[in-house]
C-alpha cells in the first residue's frame, strides 16, 4: 500500500487508515494540479516558468500533505507490525 498510504492501515483493521488516504489523496490531487497549471503556462507561454508557473503554493501544499500522509502510514503499520509480534502465540517445542 505504497501508492496510496492508509490502505495498509484500513486492511488492517483501523479506521484511522482511511484519513490517511483521504489526506493522501488530497495532497496528491494538490500537487497534480499544480503540475498540470504549470505545463499549461509552459505550453501557452512557450518559456519554462521559472518562478514555478501558477499555483506553486498549492503545489507545495500538496507535496506536504502527501509526505505527511506517508509518514503517518508509516508509523501506523510499525506499530501493527509491532503490536501484531507481540501477540503471537509462544513457539511450540520441538520433540
Amino acid at each position: 500500500m505504497v501508492s496510496v498510504p492508509g490502505i495498509g492501515t484500513v486492511m488492517a483493521g483501523q479506521r484511522i487508515g482511511w484519513i490517511q488516504a483521504a489526506i493522501s489523496v488530497t495532497g496528491f490531487i494538490l500537487s497534480s494540479w499544480w503540475g498540470t497549471t504549470f505545463a499549461v503556462a509552459w505550453i501557452r507561454t512557450r518559456e519554462f516558468p521559472v518562478d514555478g508557473g501558477p499555483h506553486l503554493r498549492t503545489g507545495f501544499v500538496g507535496v506536504i500533505l502527501f509526505v505527511v500522509a506517508w509518514l503517518w502510514a508509516f508509523v501506523s503499520g510499525l506499530a501493527i507490525l509491532r503490536a501484531a509480534h507481540g501477540s503471537k502465540p509462544p513457539a511450540r517445542p520441538t520433540p
